[in-house]
C-alpha cells in the first residue's frame, strides 16, 4: 500500500445526498472557515484532489492516534478521493477485524450470535449465564442456562428509525415451548407451540421504539430442554432488525464473509444490499484505502457517520477493464473521533454483490522500525512503588503538585507509557499477572486463599533462564512465599514477613550492597517498594511541601503517619470527616512518593557511578494505586477508576527503548513477555501479553489499543483512547470521556452511544477469550491481526 493508485484503477465519487450538498452550501455562504472544516459532500469527479502536506515524522516511532483530538466539524464531513503523496502503511485493517463488524441485510442490523461475533452484543457472555462458543448441527451458537437471554444491538440513526421487524433464527430444545421477544423491555409479541428443532421467528417492532445506539433484547422462553449438560430453553444463532419493507425472511440468513478463495486474498463480499458496519477511531492524517472488484451493475458505498453531524456517503463505481479499482478516502475530518464506517453494495437486479480485498485505514510514512543487532542488557532492575498512581507524578499530571525529581529526570531518557493499567485492583492479582503475564482468568490469584501456581515461569525463572542471577527485595507481604513468589529467586527477602524494615532506604540499602557483591554477575533484581501503601509516614525533609503548616497535626491522630487501621476507620466514615483532616491524609500520601523518588535517585546514581546504568534495562512500576475521595471513599481494591487501575510504566534501556512517549494503551503483564524479548529468549510458555519493544519503537502505532483491568473477574474495564468502558457485575456499563472528565464523575453513555459501542464491540470479544488471549497471536481486541481467525480455529474444540 505504499504507492499511489495508477490511472487505469480509477474509482469516481458520486453524490447521493442532495440534503448534505444543501447543507454544505449553506454552511459555506455563513462561514467559509467552518465549510473548510467540513468539506462538501456535494458532487466530486475529480480523483486528484490536494492532498495535505504530511509531515516526515507522521506514521514514525513518535506518532500516535491519541495525540490528535479535533473539534466537531460544524457541517457535514466528506473525505475527498485523493492520491496520497508519499508512503503510507496500514494501522487498521478492516478484514483482519472482520470479527468486530456489524452485517448489513436490506439496511438493517443482521447478527451473528455464536462466538466470535456473537461476543459484541453479550458482552463475551458477562455476566452468567450466557454459556458461548458452542456449535450445535454445524452451527456457531450463543444460549443462555434457564430461560432467558438477554443481549444489546447496537442500531444506526437510519435503522433505528425504519427498524420495523425483529427476526430470530434459533433451535428449540423443549416441547409445548413459548418463544416471548421483549425489544427496549416492551413486548414484541410470543410465538407458541413450537415444533422441536430449527426455525425463523418474526415479530414486528412497533414505530418509534427502537432507538439510535443500544437496544436491549430479550429472548424469553416458557420451557426448557437439554444442551451440552444444560437447561436452556434454546440456542440463538442469529437475529436480524429490519427496516419497513424487507422480505420476512423464512430461515437463516447467509452472513458470511465470502469463499475460502477470497478470503485467501484478503478479501470479503458484500451481497446486493447488504455490507458491514465498523465502529472506527480516525487515525491521525488517515484514510481508508481499498480495491474493489464492482461488476456491472453494482457500486460500492461508503458512509460515514460522526455523532451529531450529517452522514458522509458516497458511491463508488469502477471505471476500468482491471479487475479491481482502488480507491484512497481522506479521513483527515475525522481523526481523534469515533466514526461509524459502512460499506455497503448497492441495489440492484443484476448486481450479485461486491468483493473488497486490502480493507485498512493507512497512515502516511513507512511506520516504525525495530532496532536490529541489539544486544541485550547486562542486567535488570525493577523498582515496583506500591500503591503509586499515575497522576500524582508530574511527567504524567503536569497539574499534580508532587514533586519526584529523580523519576522526572529518569523518564526523559526513557520510554514512557502513558496509558498502562494493572490487571486487578490490589495487590494481589495485579503481582501475579506482572510476575506471570497472565490475565487473572488465567492465573487464578484473586485471594489469600489461592496461591501463584508452580506451573508458571515467573518473571525471575525466565531471567534466569536467561543466565541472569536473581534477587528480591520485597516490602509487600502478599507478594512471598506464602504465595509463591519467591519461584526463580537466587536471593528472596520479604521484609514485612521477616519483620525487617521495610521503607525505601532500607530496601536501596540492600540493594546496593547486593549489587556491589555481583558487580562482576549478570542480574536480575526486583525491588518492590512499598513507601505510598498505608501507612503514610510522614518524613520531615519532605511533609512540608504538601503541607505548609505540618504543625499544626502536633498530637493528633496525624501527627506520624495514617495506618492501616485509621485507614479502615476512614473508609467507614469514623474518621478524616473533616475537609482538613482529609488534605493532611493526602499529603501524607504525597510525601511518601517524594521520599521513595529520592532513594530511587540513589540507585540509579549507584548504577551510573559503577558504569551499569546504560547496560541495565531498568523498570519502574506500580501495581495499583488508592484513590482519596475521588469516588466516596479512600484506599484500593474496591473500583476500577483511573486512581486505582492506571499506573505509570516506564522502560529504560537506551538500544531498545528510546526517549519517547506511547500514548497506546497497555497492560502492566506486557512486561514479562518484554523481560523475555529484551534478554533474546523465548517468551514463557502460555503468556498472554506482548512485548513492548516493538511498540517502544514506533512498531504498531497510530490507533489505538486497549487497556485492561478487573476486579476479580466480576468487573471489567476497558481504556480505548481517552474512552473508558466499566462493566458491571450487573452487567450494566458505563461510559467515561476523560479527555473531557478525567476525574470519571460523568456517565455519558447515553449520549455517546457510537463511542460506547466502539469499546464494547472490543470488551466483549476480549472477554470471550480472555483464558486464550495471547496478544503476540490475536493482537488486540481493538485491532486483531493476521492470526486471530487461525487461532480460534487451533483452540481446542469443546462445544461439539
Amino acid at each position: 500500500m505504499d504507492s499511489p493508485p495508477s490511472p487505469r484503477y480509477r474509482a469516481f465519487i458520486l453524490s447521493v445526498s442532495a440534503a448534505v450538498l444543501l447543507l454544505t452550501t449553506l454552511l459555506a455562504c455563513s462561514n467559509e472557515s467552518a465549510a473548510e472544516k467540513a468539506p462538501s459532500s456535494g458532487e466530486q469527479r475529480t480523483t486528484k484532489a490536494p492532498a495535505p502536506e504530511v509531515d516526515a515524522a507522521v506514521g514514525g516511532a513518535e506518532a500516535a492516534a491519541e495525540d490528535v483530538v479535533q473539534a466537531p466539524p460544524v457541517g457535514p464531513t466528506d473525505p475527498a478521493q485523493v492520491i496520497p503523496p508519499g508512503p503510507v502503511h496500514p494501522v487498521y485493517s478492516l478484514f483482519d477485524n472482520r470479527f468486530l463488524a456489524h452485517p448489513i441485510r436490506e439496511g438493517g442490523l443482521a447478527c451473528k450470535l455464536g462466538a466470535p461475533e456473537g461476543a459484541k452484543y453479550n458482552w463475551g457472555g458477562h455476566p452468567a449465564p450466557w454459556v458461548m462458543r458452542r456449535t450445535v448441527d454445524e452451527i456457531p451458537v450463543a444460549f443462555s442456562k434457564g430461560t432467558g437471554s438477554e443481549f444489546f444491538v447496537p442500531l444506526s440513526d437510519a435503522q433505528a428509525a425504519n427498524a420495523a421487524l425483529f427476526v430470530v433464527h434459533l433451535k428449540n430444545l423443549a416441547t409445548l415451548q413459548q418463544v416471548k421477544i421483549l425489544f427496549n423491555d416492551q413486548e414484541l409479541g410470543s410465538k407458541g407451540s413450537l415444533d422441536l428443532g430449527w426455525m425463523t421467528l418474526s415479530f414486528p417492532i412497533p414505530e418509534g421504539l427502537a432507538k439510535p445506539g443500544e437496544n436491549k433484547v430479550l429472548v424469553k422462553f416458557s420451557n426448557t430442554g437439554s444442551l451440552f449438560g444444560m437447561k436452556a430453553g434454546g440456542a440463538l444463532a442469529q437475529v436480524a432488525i429490519l427496516p419497513r419493507g424487507a422480505a420476512e425472511p423464512t430461515k437463516e440468513l447467509d452472513l458470511s464473509y465470502g469463499t475460502d478463495a477470497q478470503l485467501a486474498e484478503k478479501g470479503f463480499m458484500l451481497p446486493s444490499n447488504g455490507g458491514l458496519a465498523y465502529y472506527l477511531f480516525g487515525p491521525q492524517q488517515g484514510a481508508l484505502e481499498l480495491r474493489f472488484a464492482a461488476p456491472e451493475g453494482c457500486a460500492l458505498q461508503v458512509s460515514l457517520a460522526l455523532p451529531g453531524v450529517e452522514v458522509a456517503t458516497h458511491v463508488l463505481e469502477a471505471q476500468s477493464d482491471e479487475p479491481f479499482a482502488e480507491a484512497h478516502l481522506d479521513l483527515s475530518p475525522y481523526q481523534g473521533r469515533v466514526f461509524r464506517l459502512e460499506l455497503t453494495a448497492t441495489t440492484s437486479s443484476s448486481c450479485s454483490g461486491i468483493e473488497v480485498r486490502d480493507a485498512a485505514l493507512v497512515i502516511p510514512g513507512e511506520g516504525g522500525k525495530r532496532p536490529t543487532l541489539i544486544p541485550p542488557p547486562q542486567n535488570v532492575v525493577i523498582w515496583m512503588i506500591d500503591t503509586l498512581r499515575a497522576d500524582h507524578l508530574p511527567m504524567y499530571n503536569p497539574k499534580t503538585d508532587v514533586q519526584t525529581p529523580n523519576l522526572a529526570a529518569f523518564a526523559q531518557t526513557a520510554t514512557l507509557f502513558e496509558r498502562a493499567y494493572v490487571e486487578g485492583t490490589e495487590s494481589k492479582v495485579s503481582h501475579a499477572s506482572l510476575f506471570t503475564g497472565l490475565y487473572p482468568i488465567r492465573h487464578g490469584h484473586l485471594s489469600g486463599d489461592t496461591r501463584v501456581a508452580n506451573q508458571f515461569e515467573l518473571i525471575p525463572e525466565a531471567a534466569k533462564r536467561a543466565g541472569l542471577r536473581t534477587a528480591g527485595y520485597i516490602s509487600n507481604g502478599y507478594v512471598s512465599d506464602t504465595w509463591g513468589f519467591n519461584q526463580g529467586f537466587d536471593d528472596y527477602v520479604n521484609t514485612i514477613r521477616e519483620s525487617k524494615r521495610n521503607n525505601a532506604v532500607a530496601l536501596t540499602a540492600r540493594a546496593k550492597d547486593w549489587v556491589e557483591k555481583h558487580v562482576a554477575d549478570r542480574f536480575f533484581l526486583y525491588l518492590g517498594t512499598i513507601d505510598p501503601h498505608v501507612a503514610y509516614n510522614r518524613h520531615e525533609e519532605f511533609i512540608k511541601l504538601y503541607d505548609a503548616d505540618d504543625a499544626r497535626w502536633a498530637n493528633t491522630p496525624w501527627q506520624w503517619n495514617c495506618t492501616g487501621v485509621e485507614l479502615e476507620g476512614i473508609i467507614t466514615g469514623r474518621l478524616a470527616k473533616r475537609p482538613e483532616e482529609r488534605e493532611r491524609v493526602h499529603a501524607l500520601y504525597k510525601n511518601e512518593i517524594s521520599y521513595n523518588d529520592h532513594y530511587f535517585g540513589e540507585l540509579m546514581a549507584e548504577l551510573a557511578a559503577k558504569g551499569l546504568l546504560d547496560k541495565t534495562m531498568v523498570i519502574v512500576v506500580a501495581d495499583h494505586g488508592d484513590e482519596f475521595w475521588e469516588h466516596g471513599s479512600a484506599g484500593h481494591a474496591r473500583t476500577l477508576f483511573e486512581e486505582i487501575v492506571r499506573v505509570p510504566l516506564i522502560v529504560r534501556y537506551p538500544p531498545l527503548f528510546p526517549a519517547t512517549r506511547v500514548a497506546e494503551g497497555v497492560d502492566v503483564l506486557d512486561l514479562a513477555p518484554t523481560l523475555t524479548d529484551a534478554l533474546g529468549i523465548p517468551a514463557s510458555e502460555g503468556v498472554q501479553g506482548a512485548s513492548l519493544v516493538d511498540l517502544a519503537n514506533g512498531v504498531g502505532r497510530g490507533y489505538p489499543r486497549p487497556a485492561i483491568a478487573t476486579q476479580k473477574n466480576v468487573s471489567y474495564t476497558m481504556l480505548l483512547n481517552d474512552w473508558k468502558v466499566i462493566l458491571r457485575k450487573s452487567g450494566e456499563s458505563e461510559l467515561y470521556d476523560l479527555a473531557a472528565d478525567p476525574m470519571e464523575q460523568t456517565d455519558v453513555a447515553q449520549a455517546h452511544p457510537v463511542e460506547l459501542r466502539w469499546v464494547l464491540d472490543a470488551l466483549g470479544l476480549f472477554l470471550a477469550y480472555d483464558r486464550e488471549w495471547d496478544k503476540s497471536v490475536f493482537g488486540v481486541s481493538a485491532n486483531l491481526s493476521a492470526g486471530f481467525p487461525n487461532a480460534l480455529s487451533a483452540l481446542e474444540v469443546r462445544n461439539r
